[in-house]
């Protein structure tokens, strides 16, 4: 449940309940209330109808001393729950109950007459007014204002009652209010602020093992992906520090070794008389090979820094997939050819693709160059361009067609294939890190470079929302593959 309905239904429980419950008390005193007022209307009539017995004698009506008349009164006018006032038939008062000085005063006799045998039920007396006669001549009037007691202390009695039952319900709902808040805030916000805490004083991952289906719930599950992202970020900083500190040592040393020789190399062209020509030539052509040696290894340095760079980008453009792969397996076979090696192509890459011409040359020439390595004289590289509707060639390597074929995944497909020498299983995983050399043994020392042409390769053609990977075949060589999606099934976008 969302936190805002959850609070919206607390709130109406919180107000809505309170004034049920008071009603309710209402709805049970009034009930209580009408049953007691119809005993108390039998109790107090029969009552005062034994004290109107008293008042009946018309001798009471006459102007004479307070003490004659509560003589007569008896043990009434010393009752402390009732009044009683008596009135001549001209309006005139001769006794009233609470009025000690036994003043005599004249009332407006409409008044005095109004409401007559009318009992009247207020919240704290009844009350009864009713003519005296004698000989059928009205000699008085006798007004009896009885206090209703009982009704009173039950009243207090009940009403202390209500408070605090009202008080105990109070205090239950909010008892539960409390808890319920404690249950649903206090306790997640508590153990999410322990955990961030935690994570900020030991950098360990805190995971929440109960979390509700709310917005503190979803601030848990954020606070958790944020920890991992964290996590993620710091191995990837340091696993570039690592590849930095590589990088800073492979250079060291790739570079140191070249110079050398051309430090020497150069020296010995120095001294005209000790070389002949066929030496001075040997060993300028030998600087030559050196120096490109070290263009290309700052090239692939310059390439692999952008790439690495979140801020570079380079263009795509869309292109048509025939002509795009002619250019791109274009000017291979002379090269192969001085090698000994044969070279087979297919172009079976029909539809639109978005790439970027030049990015993709450089991939080629990396997979062409790492392949002629490590291709034995008078073997054969097999380099084709395959779209979805085109299965694989039959010149693959039958112990990788399976594998290859699940890994495709339905998309469309570049693929080098070597005859040579294997790459080991724990190699295969290592060959796209950057300065990796691969086994020695596999290599020429001529052949030796910076490590970072694969690497470069993988990620341009990530660069083009796409996937590479290798397999090798033991006795028969090397595949690799790269997988791209055709832009007219939903890869349309430029960097």
């Amino acid at each position: 449940m969302k936190i805002r309905t959850w609070l919206m239904g607390t709130y109406l429980l919180v107000m809505i309940l309170p004034l049920a419950a008071a009603y309710g008390f209402y709805l049970l005193l009034t009930q209580w209330d009408g049953q007691q007022s119809l005993v108390d209307s039998f109790e107090l009539t029969s009552e005062i109808q034994a004290i109107e017995e008293q008042l009946d004698d018309p001798s009471l009506y006459n102007v004479q001393p307070r003490e004659d008349i509560e003589d007569q009164l008896g043990s009434v006018s010393k009752r402390d729950d009732l009044q009683i006032n008596l009135y001549r038939s001209d309006g005139l008062y001769v006794y009233r109950s609470d009025d000690p000085e036994h003043m005599l005063m004249l009332q407006d006799k409409s008044q005095v007459l109004k409401n007559l045998y009318q009992y009247d039920f207020s919240y704290q007396t009844v009350s009864v007014k009713k003519p005296v006669f004698q000989n059928e001549t009205m000699r008085g009037i006798y007004e009896i204002q009885l206090k209703r007691t009982d009704w009173i202390e039950g009243v207090e009695d009940r009403r202390m009652w209500v408070l605090i039952t009202l008080g105990l319900f109070f205090l239950t709902l909010y008892s539960f209010v409390i808890w319920l808040l404690h249950k649903r805030f206090t306790r997640p916000l508590k153990q999410l602020m322990t955990g961030m805490e935690e994570f900020a004083s030991t950098q360990k991952t805190t995971m929440f093992q109960r979390k509700k289906q709310d917005e503190i719930g979803n601030l848990m599950k954020h606070f958790e992906r944020m920890q991992m992202d964290i996590e993620d970020a710091q191995e990837k900083t340091k696993k570039a520090q690592l590849e930095k500190q590589t990088m800073i040592a492979s250079l060291s040393h790739d570079i140191k070794t070249p110079l050398t020789s051309v430090r020497a190399y150069a020296e010995a062209l120095t001294d005209e008389t000790s070389l002949s020509k066929e030496e001075r030539q040997t060993y300028g052509r030998t600087l030559i090979a050196k120096t490109h040696y070290l263009q290309g290894m700052i090239e692939d340095l310059t390439t692999f820094a952008q790439l690495q760079s979140a801020g570079y980008h380079f263009d795509r453009s869309p292109v048509d997939g025939p002509e795009f792969i002619e250019m791109l397996f274009e000017g291979y076979e002379e090269p192969l050819h001085q090698q000994s090696i044969r070279l087979h192509k297919e172009n079976q890459f029909h539809g639109t693709y978005c790439m970027n011409d030049r990015q993709m040359i450089r991939v080629m020439d990396n997979l062409i160059n790492n392949a002629s390595r490590y291709t034995s004289p008078h073997g054969t590289i097999c380099i084709g361009a395959y779209d979805t509707s085109t299965s694989l060639p039959d010149w693959i390597f039958e112990d990788v067609r399976e594998n290859l074929q699940s890994w495709r995944e339905g998309k469309s497909m570049i693929i080098v294939q070597n005859e040579g020498t294997t790459i080991q299983t724990d190699q295969l995983e290592k060959i796209f890190t950057p300065f990796y050399q691969g086994d020695p043994a596999r290599s020429k020392q001529e052949d030796m470079n910076s490590g970072l042409g694969l690497s470069i390769a993988k990620m341009i053609v990530e660069r083009h929302n796409g996937r590479m990977s290798a397999w090798s075949a033991e006795g028969k060589g090397t595949v690799f593959t790269m997988t791209f999606t055709d832009r007219t099934k939903g890869d349309g976008k430029h960097e």
